[in-house]
């Protein structure tokens, strides 16, 4: 009776990564880079930015396989929808940018934002605001796997 409900199970699960190879998904981020693993600290094969249109070939927990102008990779579930998010003239006169629309389309947008605000007027963003800038270079990411000894999966070590 295992054996029937595991080998159930098997079917299912391929029958469900069937399902989500071809399907088309949409960047939700100002920018995303598409991995060579599962990894957030994986080797960097291509980026690709909001609104852009990605092919997934297969998932796997939060990670999906997917495919930009022929590069194959993984990008986090968190950085995409099913559809894409439209931003009008009329939205972007009005001062709604890519990171509000990317923003809201997480759930938290400027409306949430000053909602908190007024719970917790004490409240210092400012160094929120400085984290938001910061970037790490690619060569500072491999630098960092190096000296922590982390390898990505597929590594001969």
């Amino acid at each position: 009776m295992r054996l029937l409900l595991a080998a159930c199970l098997a079917v299912l699960l391929a029958a469900a990564t069937a399902l989500a190879a071809g399907e088309t998904v949409f960047v939700t981020v100002k920018k995303v880079s598409i991995r060579k693993d599962r990894q957030f600290y994986a080797p960097v094969v291509a980026e690709a930015a909001f609104r852009e249109r990605l092919t997934v070939l297969a998932r796997e927990k939060d990670w999906a396989r997917v495919r930009l102008n022929g590069v194959e990779g993984w990008v986090h579930v968190s950085a995409t929808a099913a559809t894409a998010v439209s931003v009008s003239a009329k939205d972007a006169a009005g001062g709604i940018s890519q990171d509000d629309v990317a923003f809201a389309s997480k759930g938290f947008d400027g409306a949430v934002e000053r909602e908190y605000r007024k719970g917790a007027p004490q409240a210092d963003f400012a160094d929120v605001d400085r984290m938001e800038l910061l970037t790490v270079s690619e060569k500072t990411l491999a630098d960092f796997r190096r000296a922590g000894h982390l390898s990505t999966r597929g590594d001969k070590r």
